[in-house]
């Protein structure tokens, strides 16, 4: 496959102004990472091996994890690659989302697939794309939906109903058969036809079925658009993997100002910068997992009075006091869950991490955590913007050429592009009559039409009173047949306006669904089923061999 792609400037599509800064690799932005994006991979590659870590503990647990999803025999070799000193790691991750999510999930992963290619070229290591999959989230709501294109509108497609409290873990949310039925059913009418249809709807059914893990269904979901890239799957809900982060859940119990305020330092500065801050600190960076529940830990605000240190830290219902949650983290890991703070940590802890693809919100909150690896003596690795694609179906490119449109254009709507392109088809009628505002041009010929026609009825009625019956007979006629003719004009008009308002909404449902950029909304298996399960990762890798992809820019590829 070797599809046609146009750059497209992340600031035209709304990116955050710093995250088009280190896109770009403007140098007051990167000042607030460890590494340039761009030519520091190889520093950083060094500086995650150097790192001691566990590496034969974390081999194991992956290894049992691959098993357990019958994960290729690629996976499983790079999973052995981890045990070699020299090897490092390309690692992201994201939610789990209905049926795969959004496509940005799928460009994430593939992203770390070529970027660990491009590090193994650079310096000559071993080097492992990760994908770390983030069901301990309990936002539910953010995850339960995904959309679908269908012609001039998009349909959401939704597990259940909306739940705000919840506070069970994604991942370990058990599929119920009801809910799941319905939303398999309304997958199964949204999506369009294609080669491989059948073969799409067989993997959903396979993979989410009542009494699955939810985990379990969306991590079949993506090993199955990337299957033969040899990237592994990490589940950080596992008690072998939680062994190996008990000591940075001690210490970060045992101190959390110094995070605290490392954070918020970042942070300050970034404000003063010009730039935002994606992260609000807090006083404690952990959940506690209880039962079926993931619940806030925050230090007892209360305090001692001749201090004011925290006196505790309290979750819904029961609190463990500072002072002993540092033993609780060092003898019960499983129980404890990073947040946004430290989980970025967490998982460079345990993997050689050289680079996290990231998207623009991780970008973000990446600029305030430099001082936070530093504080936990972690190496921060380089912080790579995400592969970012639109696909262009034939019909959207069609559209897009015949009105001179190019994927930013849209982002706005259709409405201000519809006015000026019906004007624009007006204008270039053939008739005059076509050329102005219809109605007035008929009104005008209305009028003028009247005025000769009285005229020649007064001649007619100075030869003979009796024809200004005639005459006026005549101007009744006259007016019937001009609004005969201006109904069938209008009509015409009106058709041509709504097929014009059609292809527009059509290429709009497409590339910008419910006014979001395709990526960040679409269903990945609205493709699938034209360019099978595989063509993910043949535009992948099509694109690295075209354009040595560099993602310092969004790509609009014809497909």
């Amino acid at each position: 496959m070797t599809p046609e792609a146009r750059p497209v400037p992340h600031a035209s599509l709304g990116a955050s102004r710093l995250f088009q800064a280190v896109a770009s690799g403007a140098a007051e932005a990167l000042r607030f990472y460890a590494y340039d994006w761009r030519t520091g991979l190889s520093d950083a590659a060094d500086a995650a091996a150097a790192f001691p870590r566990q590496r034969d503990a974390l081999a194991d647990a992956l290894l049992a994890q691959a098993d357990a999803r019958g994960a290729d025999g690629a996976a499983q070799t790079n999973i052995e690659r981890l045990r070699d000193p020299r090897t490092v790691a390309v690692l992201t991750g994201q939610q789990l989302g209905l049926f795969g999510g959004p496509l940005y999930t799928v460009w994430k992963a593939l992203g770390a697939v070529v970027t660990a290619r491009r590090v193994a070229r650079e310096t000559g290591r071993p080097v492992v794309p990760v994908f770390w999959l983030a069901g301990e989230d309990h936002d539910l709501d953010e995850v339960r939906s995904t959309a679908v294109s269908s012609g001039e509108t998009v349909r959401r497609v939704r597990y259940g109903t909306a739940d705000p409290n919840n506070r069970e873990p994604v991942g370990r949310k058990r599929l119920e058969a009801e809910p799941l039925a319905e939303a398999l059913a309304q997958m199964e009418r949204a999506l369009p036809e294609g080669p491989y249809r059948n073969e799409v709807l067989d993997l959903l059914r396979e993979a989410w079925t009542p009494g699955r893990l939810w985990r379990d269904a969306f991590w079949d979901t993506l090993q199955a658009l990337t299957r033969g890239t040899g990237l592994v799957f990490v589940s950080p809900d596992d008690p072998a993997i939680k062994a190996l982060a008990a000591d940075l859940f001690a210490r970060e119990a045992e101190d959390p100002q110094a995070t605290l305020d490392a954070l918020q330092s970042a942070s300050d500065a970034l404000v003063e910068a010009g730039y935002h801050a994606q992260i609000q600190p807090g006083p404690l960076n952990l959940f506690w997992l209880r039962g079926d529940e993931r619940l806030a830990l925050d230090p007892d605000a209360s305090g001692d009075p001749n201090t004011g240190a925290a006196s505790g830290a309290i979750g819904r219902g029961t609190a463990h006091r500072i002072s002993d949650l540092a033993v609780f983290a060092r003898e019960t890991p499983e129980a404890l869950s990073p947040n946004v703070v430290l989980r970025p940590v967490l998982q460079d802890v345990l993997f050689p991490t050289v680079a996290y693809i990231a998207g623009p919100g991780e970008t973000a909150y990446f600029a305030q955590l430099k001082g936070v690896y530093e504080r936990f003596g972690v190496p921060m690795p380089a912080i790579v913007p995400r592969l970012s694609v639109s696909l262009v179906e034939p019909g959207v490119r069609k559209v897009l050429d015949r009105y001179g449109l190019d994927l930013p254009d849209l982002k706005g709507g259709i409405d201000a592009h519809w006015k000026r392109l019906a004007q624009e088809a007006q204008t270039a009628g053939a008739h005059a009559a076509s050329g102005a505002d219809l109605p007035a041009q008929f009104a005008a010929a209305r009028e003028a039409a009247d005025a000769e026609l009285a005229r020649l009825t007064d001649l007619a009625a100075d030869l003979n009173p009796s024809l200004r019956a005639a005459g006026e007979a005549a101007q009744a006629r006259v007016h019937k047949a001009l609004a005969r003719l201006e109904t069938k004009t209008v009509r015409v008009q009106k058709r041509q306006h709504d097929d014009i308002r059609k292809r527009l909404a059509r290429a709009h449902a497409a590339l910008w669904p419910g006014g979001s950029l395709q990526e960040r909304a679409a269903n990945p298996f609205a493709f699938a089923v034209r360019l099978g399960l595989d063509g993910f990762a043949q535009i992948a890798d099509a694109l690295d061999a075209q354009h040595d992809l560099h993602t310092a820019q969004h790509w609009a590829v014809d497909v």
